[in-house]
């Protein structure tokens, strides 16, 4: 067993990974459980891309002694195995402890999965960690710059919902002019735009961006052009006459 430990060590110190892999399943064999070992065959497994392997003695090996390096390992290792609940629980456990450029590939994609589970609060934070990777003019490896910025006009929409769900009017404001930068067309950002002027009673800005939802004949189209007829009653005695002003103005910003 000795020479046979020694033998890993030296496969290790040579980063002979293809000959490390089975030599380290084969101590194993011999001693099941071995924490030094199952940090081998894990190691080696996942150099080899075998993410398979590399899960099945990573796990344990998480359990014995973990660690923010090995939960790395094993939420990329569950990802590249297309199992979702694993990756998140792994994602999870490592990104407090990274480095923002280091966490962005994980906070990227736990904010697409919260977003796609309507849980906005969790996909904010991960679009929060998203954004605090790249300063201007920087973008992340493997995004075009189209890219990026479509990404960053998402993010920055997600950010704004949270913040209009909180009644934090004003960050909500902040966030969603950050998006329509770089997605002119989002029809919610001057959704809620208008409706988080409206909540801090600046109706005049709240019916320009309620009628510039209502213009682009999108999902949030319908709800804007009721929340602006409602406001515009409001403000004249049940009246909707003269409404195709503010219309009008809307339309010529954003030319």
């Amino acid at each position: 067993m000795a020479a046979y430990s020694a033998l890993l060590n030296q496969l290790y110190q040579q980063k002979d990974m293809t000959s490390l892999a089975p030599a380290a399943e084969g101590f194993l064999a011999l001693k099941p459980g071995d924490v030094a070992a199952l940090g081998l065959a894990t190691e080696a497994h996942y150099s080899n891309k075998d993410y398979a392997k590399a899960v099945t003695f990573g796990e344990p090996f998480y359990q014995a002694k973990p660690s923010k390096e090995v939960a790395q390992l094993l939420a990329y290792s569950f990802d590249q195995l297309k199992n979702n609940a694993k990756f998140i629980s792994y994602a999870e456990k490592c990104i407090p402890e990274m480095p923002p450029k280091e966490a962005f590939f994980y906070a990227a994609k736990l904010s697409h999965y919260y977003g796609g589970q309507k849980n906005i609060p969790k996909a904010a934070s991960y679009c929060q960690k998203m954004m605090s990777a790249y300063g201007e003019g920087e973008i992340p490896p493997g995004y075009s710059a189209g890219q990026w910025a479509q990404e960053k006009g998402r993010s920055y929409s997600i950010i704004g919902r949270n913040a209009y769900d909180r009644k934090q009017y004003g960050a909500a404001v902040s966030a969603y002019n950050n998006s329509l930068k770089y997605f002119s067309g989002n029809d919610e950002a001057y959704y809620y735009l208008g409706m988080s002027f409206w909540a801090a009673q600046d109706t005049t800005s709240a019916m320009r961006n309620l009628a510039k939802a209502a213009l682009l004949n999108k999902p949030y189209s319908k709800n804007a052009r009721a929340q602006l007829e409602a406001l515009y009653k409001g403000l004249n005695n049940g009246s909707l006459e003269g409404i195709d002003r503010v219309t009008r103005a809307a339309s010529a910003e954003m030319k």
